[in-house]
């Protein structure tokens, strides 16, 4: 009985382990299975995302947009869409170019409206251009494509009705020889998104690879990006509320050495810092200086705008020359208010007072911002006049206290009226 019972226990250990070396066999099976399908969806994922396609692939959506920013964004990606088909045309490329060089000193930035390539004529600087191959290549586009907007029936009217625009960031680094890529403002801070190329193959077939732009990338390659001009028009006059007769007007300009009338600058103006995110280019700042012009009147004088590109702002370039700000101050202007803001196109509270002799005028407003003030201080009259020449440990620039607002560093210069 031990015997056979001890036959019948190597016989169980045998089974056992012809059951484990099945098991393992089937797991290894299993296991080299798995492994192979894994490693054929990775190549085929692989393949298919390294093929170049015939038609432009659509853009990730963002679930955090309003209904409103989708359809502008499907917008603006179907407008790339449509730029990206006439990209490799050399014509398109130096109209483009040439649009951007001629315009910095009018847009401030590297822009180029579709209003002034579409309808060149309508600007003095653009009129006797050539700029005509763009518009013809765009129509065409368009018609053959048959791409409507979300919002209107016509992409073209698209474009030509909500400010649309072309922004070559880094322009001045193109080396005059490569394609561009077009992308598009996804209304967003993220740091990529999708941009559209096209390639023409060996055969003569057309295909269109989509590329990751971020800014870095832009640095060194050409890109186009579809967005929405930001610059906010002049400011008008706004009502304030008169406080009758409070105060004692701060100082009169009682002191000799005041001049009856004198005008403000800004001069030596650097921006150190990106207050825009990449796909809105570069940072535009309007310069405002506000007045009491009764005891329930104040006014905003806005004569200019600065924008600095991001390549200025990356080299903290300097903008020389005197920038008229107000040309007369006058003594009756017993204080001031002086305001710097980035633009934008978001509406921003903004609320203070400035005095009209012995009179406090309040402001209560908005301007178009979605930044605090960079800068925003009020001047006695003769307070100012007379501390102007002095260094607050920033320097001097022609004798005139320089100063710094945020990312920007600028001075005050002042001049006599005769």
């Amino acid at each position: 009985p031990n015997k056979l019972m001890f036959n019948e226990t190597l016989s169980q250990n045998k089974l056992r382990k012809m059951k484990n070396k099945v098991l393992k066999y089937r797991i290894k099976k299993i296991n080299y299975v798995f492994i192979i399908a894994i490693l054929g969806l990775f190549a085929s994922t692989i393949i298919l995302n390294s093929c170049k396609k015939d038609e432009i692939q659509p853009a990730q959506t963002n679930n955090e947009l309003s209904s409103e920013q989708k359809t502008l964004r499907d917008n603006f990606e179907k407008t790339a869409k449509i730029v990206a088909k006439i990209s490799d045309d050399p014509s398109v490329i130096d109209e483009i170019k040439q649009s951007v060089k001629y315009n910095i000193s009018d847009y401030k930035d590297e822009i180029i409206k579709f209003d002034d390539l579409l309808k060149p004529e309508q600007r003095n600087v653009l009129k006797n251009s050539k700029i005509k191959t763009f518009a013809k290549k765009f129509r065409s586009a368009l018609k053959n494509n048959n791409l409507k907007s979300s919002t209107t029936d016509d992409l073209g009217n698209f474009v030509l009705e909500n400010g649309v625009q072309i922004y070559w960031p880094y322009s001045e680094n193109y080396d005059g020889i490569s394609q561009p890529v077009v992308t598009f403002d996804p209304l967003t801070n993220a740091e990529s998104n999708t941009g559209f190329k096209k390639t023409t193959n060996s055969d003569g077939s057309v295909s269109y690879d989509t590329v990751s732009v971020t800014e870095e990338y832009a640095m060194s390659n050409p890109v186009w990006i579809i967005n929405q001009n930001e610059i906010a028009t002049s400011m008008a006059q706004y009502e304030g509320d008169g406080n009758g007769g409070g105060g004692t007007g701060g100082g009169t300009g009682g002191n000799n050495t005041i001049p009856a009338s004198f005008k403000l600058g800004i001069d030596h103006l650097v921006c150190t810092k990106q207050y825009d995110n990449f796909w809105h280019g570069g940072s535009e700042f309007k310069i405002i200086l506000a007045k009491a012009v009764n005891t329930s009147t104040v006014t905003l004088e806005d004569y200019n705008t600065f924008c600095f590109t991001r390549r200025d702002i990356s080299k903290h370039r300097v903008k020389d020359g005197f920038y008229l700000v107000t040309p007369d101050w006058k003594p009756e202007e017993t204080s001031r208010r002086f305001i710097i803001y980035e633009v934008d196109d978001d509406d921003m509270d903004i609320n203070f007072s400035v005095k009209l002799k012995s009179v406090t005028v309040s402001f209560d407003g908005t301007i178009r911002s979605h930044n605090d003030d960079v800068w925003g201080m009020t001047f006695d009259r003769s307070t100012f006049y007379s501390k102007n020449n002095d260094d607050t440990g920033n320097g001097l620039y022609k004798g005139f206290t320089k100063r710094r607002a945020g990312g920007l560093r600028f001075a005050l210069p002042t001049y006599i009226n005769h």
